[in-house]
């Protein structure tokens, strides 16, 4: 059972936002530490992305699974099963700093509370990519549809034996490529830009019948559903081609998804959180982890890393630690 919604003008000393692996992390922390809190997280269900990711984990330490889902479902068990609660059902719509210092939490269900400390751990999503359609619609790649996917792992078998494109030069696409050639596809992959795969990925790429490479910078411009197909429209280096497709898979990457903040925090390039080394963003009181921060290493490990480290933060300025050496003294006895 989740937590109930928030009373007006609740208070809490810290407010979680997030049920991913960062913000489990930074609940777990907090807990062991004995600061109160109030969990937030969309739909109230751990895991958060993990239930967007279907190939194996094996970067785990201590066991592999079979899939982020069940890791998802693990970490929930683990919640059930402790005295912690879990996240309540609420999708944070904006988070203003307060004259006094704390923040006001304004959630979707027109509730709100009041936390003197916040940690931002609210996961990302698909990067979306919106091609026109001949009426100038746009069809919007960021959902799944009849021919638009992003895991391979999981529909590859839907797609076997047919005429498929990836977008992306990533690991994610370079492996989508690799799993759908298995499944006996006809395999085009586009990227627009250099590719940012590991090398193992490009190798077995290019050894792969199966996977037309195409020219770089290849650019999706234009798509229609017709005739049961996909139909699109590629700038290459060379010309315009048209291409028919059964299904395209897009992995563009992630964005960090962030409720909106007052003040705004500060962001690098690509729209990620920058926090120094404490996990304190640029406003004091607001901290961040997980895959909305700017690092080099976008993993499970580091999310929980992460979510500790902003915990350890929360409670070091809540005064958790703040024992003197005269309280100390006042107790102290010679032997």
């Amino acid at each position: 059972m989740t937590q109930p919604s928030p009373t007006a003008n609740e208070t809490t000393p810290c407010a979680i936002i997030g049920a991913g692996v960062a913000g489990h992390a930074a609940a777990v922390w907090l807990a062991s530490y004995g600061v109160d809190f109030v969990w937030l997280g969309e739909g109230g269900e751990v895991g958060g992305m993990l239930h967007r990711v279907y190939n194996k984990l094996v970067n785990v330490p201590g066991e592999d699974f079979d899939s982020g889902v069940e890791l998802a479902r693990r970490i929930g068990a683990q919640v059930d099963a402790s005295k912690l609660s879990p996240p309540r059902a609420a999708r944070v719509e904006q988070i203003t700093k307060r004259d006094d210092g704390a923040f006001d939490v304004a959630l979707d269900d027109s509730t709100s509370l009041i936390a003197e400390k916040v940690i931002l751990a609210t996961g990302t999503r698909y990067r979306e990519l919106a091609l026109p359609g001949a009426d100038d619609t746009s069809l919007v790649t960021n959902e799944d549809s009849a021919f638009i996917r992003h895991s391979a792992s999981r529909d590859a078998e839907k797609f076997a034996g047919k005429r498929v494109g990836v977008i992306g030069g990533g690991d994610a696409a370079f492996e989508n490529a690799l799993i759908l050639a298995k499944h006996g596809c006809e395999v085009h992959l586009f990227m627009r830009s250099a590719p940012r795969a590991r090398r193992k990925f490009f190798e077995r790429v290019i050894r792969a019948d199966a996977i037309r490479l195409w020219p770089i910078p290849t650019t999706l411009t234009r798509a229609n559903e017709r005739d049961g197909a996909l139909h699109v429209s590629l700038d290459t280096p060379a010309k315009t081609e048209a291409l028919e497709l059964d299904g395209l898979f897009v992995r563009i990457g992630v964005e960090p998804v962030l409720p909106t903040c007052a003040p705004a925090l500060m962001l690098d390039p690509a729209g990620h959180v920058i926090v120094d080394e404490h996990a304190r963003t640029s406003t004091p009181g607001l901290f961040a982890a997980g895959d909305i921060i700017a690092h080099p290493l976008q993993a499970i490990v580091a999310s929980a890393a992460e979510g500790a480290r902003a915990a350890l933060t929360v409670a070091e300025e809540l005064g958790v630690f703040n024992v003197s050496v005269e309280e100390v003294l006042a107790h102290a006895s010679m032997a």
